[in-house]
């Protein structure tokens, strides 16, 4: 039929993983203690996709319509297998002989297994209207299902409408190409990472009881289940100003945001009795955050042999509050704040690094005011638990405060685009202010008295009574603002220079582009640690988005790069 469209597409895409691996007995990494040790893995992966739509174009009085509508479903499927045992004779075997390891014969070895599916199916429908290329509209939505959640809240719905004028229609000015007002609302929703979720899961303890003749290992329960357990969804509303004067010479656009994630996915804590285990996946939390963003390009020269565009962009974060953390009608109740994360290991495992309470910014930085070193080397805290604010005779967990905040209130990128005869170059600029990072790094190696099989950092001397000399003698696992550093940054992130050699008419390459790149040639930064950029959520918590700000000792050095290279066009 005329204007109708029908798509069918099926896609299915696999992917297998074997990794072998063994430490020799003499190794540092594991071997050494192990008298050998081998590991052998493997996964298999796959997931299909089936999807459809029907489309249609068409015309209305002064305008034009075009109406889509389609069904989605997926299928995802993973097992895998691990096996890793030491104890070996000799390192000849590597992986390639398990059974030459008696750590299976003593039951150190481990064997683990697993295996899981999940499905997502959504039927969706948009519709866009334009009338005399002044008004816009378009309206659409998405009702999505997914396997992972509860019996009762596996199916949300996610609208989305938009409208938008062109004012420069209505103004009589050569000098406004285009002035287009928009406004938009939308809701996205968020799936679970995992499957089986909202189901109760019993594993095996340390545990054995004596059953018919035998001992057999006790299982209990890892979390609750919560039939209840559904999407977490996004809701955004956004007005913005796109803008073009003086003949395109200047153009670009001006927005502002505010989200609301609501029905926040989390792994509650729950008392113990009446829930059998003390964890339960739910819907709990509500958060906000805001924002105005800019952008702008100017034309400042094109004169045919020469060009120069810069670009501005600016982001602005107004808010970020964490709205709640409770659901009392279903028995949450988040109560007073928490303190999250966990410094690490040797000794620091227990010390909380991010404070979070309801009415509140997220990314709130948790710890003690550092004073100084005593004059026999201790760790000196400021007191500030006593009423108004002043000491009260002794150092606790009650004198933790705010000592910063992990994520960023500005950002701002600048480009430019420069032409000149055959040559051409881009330099992009990227700068972010506002946010900290607790330096770990500094936090565990500063500590003279704690430093035994490793280098000592240079900034370890410093970590002294100014008038004794004493070094500081205990690490003591207390995080102070000494280790909480800004982190603003500003940086060339990209460089690139190009030459485009003429080419003949006629012949078979149409173009010759040789070119330099080059990217992260400097970072202005006072902060001390690897690398500045924000932590938006902690590497060591499954990149946990309430836990920012945390500058974990695993961070790698930002890669400086220069590359050359020629590129070919034909015809």
């Amino acid at each position: 039929m005329d204007d109708l469209i029908f798509d069918v597409a099926y896609s299915f895409q696999s992917n297998s993983e074997l990794r072998n691996n063994y430490e020799s007995k003499e190794s540092f990494g594991g071997g050494l203690n192990r008298n050998g040790l081998a590991t052998k893995e493997s996964k298999d992966f796959y997931n299909q996709l089936l999807e459809s739509t029907l489309r249609w174009n068409g015309n209305i009085s002064n305008g034009t319509i075009d109406v889509v509508g389609g069904y989605s479903y997926q299928e995802f499927y993973e097992e895998g297998f691990r096996a890793q045992g030491g104890d070996f004779i000799t390192d000849a075997f590597a992986y390639n002989r398990l059974k030459a390891s008696n750590d299976f014969k003593t039951g150190i070895g481990d064997v683990t297994s697993f295996k899981n599916t999940n499905k997502l199916i959504a039927f969706f429908g948009r519709v866009n209207m334009s009338w005399d290329q002044t008004w816009f509209l378009s309206v659409s939505g998405r009702r999505e299902g997914s396997s992972k959640f509860g019996t009762d809240k596996k199916w949300g719905f996610f609208p989305g409408a938009s409208g938008g004028v062109e004012l420069a229609n209505f103004i009589n000015s050569s000098s406004i190409n285009n002035l287009k007002f928009r406004v938009s609302y939308g809701e996205a929703g968020n799936n679970l990472k995992d499957s089986y979720l909202s189901l109760v899961v019993a594993e095996p303890g340390d545990d054995s009881f004596y059953y018919n003749g035998d001992y057999v290992p006790a299982y209990g329960p890892l979390r609750n289940s919560n039939p209840n357990l559904g999407w977490e969804s996004k809701k955004e509303i956004n007005i913005g100003l796109d803008y073009s004067f003086f003949n395109d010479k200047v153009y670009g656009a001006i927005d502002y945001y505010s989200r609301k994630t609501e029905s926040l996915l989390w792994l509650f804590g729950v008392p113990q009795p009446p829930n059998l285990a003390s964890q339960t996946w739910a819907n709990v939390g509500d958060l906000r955050n805001s924002g105005l963003e800019f952008l702008v390009n100017l034309k400042a020269v094109d004169n045919g042999s020469f060009s120069y565009i810069p670009t501005l962009t600016a982001t602005w974060y107004i808010e970020n509050k964490i709205v709640s953390l409770s659901d009392p009608d279903n028995g949450f109740v988040f109560g007073a704040g928490r303190n999250l994360g966990g410094m690490g290991s040797p000794g620091q495992n227990d010390t909380p690094l991010v404070h979070i309470e309801e009415g509140a910014p997220l990314g709130q930085l948790w710890g003690w005011k550092y004073v100084g070193i005593s004059p026999t080397g201790e760790l000196q805290l400021e007191d500030i638990s006593g009423p108004e604010g002043k000491p009260d005779g002794g150092v606790d967990a009650d004198d933790r405060t705010v000592i910063g905040n992990g994520l960023p209130s500005f950002e701002i990128g600048f480009g430019n685009s420069v032409r000149w005869n055959n040559w051409d170059a881009n330099v992009f600029f990227r700068g972010v202010f506002g946010h900290d990072l607790i330096n770990s790094m500094r936090a565990f190696y500063e500590v003279p008295a704690a430093i035994r099989s490793y280098n000592v950092v240079s900034t370890a001397r410093d970590m002294k009574n100014p008038d004794t000399g004493a070094y500081l003698n205990s690490p003591d696992g207390k995080l102070s603002d000494l280790y909480v550093e800004n982190a603003d940054f500003f940086k060339l992130e990209n460089l690139s220079i190009g030459y485009n050699l003429k080419v003949p008419s006629g012949s078979a390459i149409n173009n010759v582009r040789f070119y330099f790149a080059a990217n992260n040639l400097f970072v202005i930064t006072g902060y001390k640690g690897t690398d500045p950029e924000v932590r938006y959520g902690d590497s060591e918590d499954d990149n946990n988005p309430l836990v920012p700000g945390v500058d974990r000792r695993d961070t790698w050095y930002m890669t400086r790069s220069f590359s050359l290279g020629v590129s070919l066009g034909f015809n």
